[in-house]
């Protein structure tokens, strides 16, 4: 994720200063090392991705509530499926070697998220919450620093915003053409 388009956002701020934000694929936010619960009450890290919807460069409200989710099924502290959170199996491929497998939906009393952090904390935060029990002080913020991808200096530089819409984004990354056709 370029550091203009964090620095033009406040919610892709926030989630940056808390280390919670991570380069995305095929215009897909990413949210890394979420720990969770697996059926053996074991506690692994997964992958939250949500599409992100962009007016130009600015950050739109998340069009839906709903994440997808890279990693094994959610459970709860107890090794139960987390049958309330995940809405339904998936096999959605993010881009090459990240597959989402579940989706999940947990819909705010208003009916809508406010902006990406508070989307994508709400669901960082359900299921480390049960990985706590298990690992105290498991964390989604990553404990690495993430260097933002080098800027492209183009008026035309955009994000694709409909591919992850769309869940099209492996077939998108396919056609993508190298830097060197571009330039010269």
């Amino acid at each position: 994720m370029s550091a203009a388009l964090i620095a033009r956002n406040a919610d892709l701020k926030a989630a940056a200063r808390r280390r919670l934000l991570c380069p995305d694929q095929g215009n897909s936010l990413l949210v890394r090392e979420v720990p969770y619960v697996t059926a053996q009450r074991e506690v692994k890290r997964g992958i939250l991705v949500s599409p992100l919807d962009l007016a130009g460069d600015i950050t739109k409200r998340p069009q839906d509530h709903q994440v997808q989710f890279i990693g094994e099924r959610p459970c709860l502290k107890d090794g139960s499926p987390m049958d309330k959170v995940i809405h339904s199996e998936v096999n959605n491929e993010i881009a090459p070697g990240l597959i989402a497998r579940f989706s999940f939906s947990q819909k705010p009393a208003c009916g809508y998220y406010v902006d990406y952090y508070e989307k994508m904390t709400t669901y960082a935060t359900m299921l480390s919450a049960q990985a706590v029990w298990l690992e105290p002080g498991a964390d989604a913020r990553a404990n690495r620093v993430v260097e933002p991808e080098p800027e492209e200096e183009s008026a035309f530089n955009y994000l694709d915003t409909a591919s992850s819409r769309a869940e099209i984004n492996s077939a998108t990354a396919k056609l993508k053409l190298a830097r060197s056709y571009l330039s010269g």
